[in-house]
């Protein structure tokens, strides 16, 4: 079996079973789940939740930053293209505490 979408469903708390499509959108696993109800929910897991050793992406200045502060990136919401992390995503985390 997939073992993304192991992972995504643990993530998730959901059942294998009942996942009826999955797959890979840029950074995020898509899953869509029946619960037999109509218009089943779909669900989307960033990748970097299912990759263990994954590094999220961002700037060299980006992760200087969050280095200087002891700030994991991977709590860290990027807003560059594809959602690379920026400095100034970083310096908004960092403001919020």
């Amino acid at each position: 079996m997939d073992e993304l979408l192991q992972r995504a469903c643990a993530y998730l708390g959901e059942d294998v079973a009942d996942v009826v499509n999955h797959r890979v959108e840029g950074d995020f696993y898509v899953l869509v789940i029946c619960h037999g109800i109509k218009g089943s929910p779909k669900f989307r897991v960033p990748l970097v939740e299912l990759v263990p050793d994954s590094e999220p992406d961002a700037t060299d200045a980006a992760r200087d930053l969050a280095a200087e502060h002891s700030l994991d990136l991977s709590y860290v919401i990027g807003t560059g293209a594809a959602g690379r992390i920026l400095v100034r995503d970083v310096r908004a985390c960092i403001e919020e505490g």
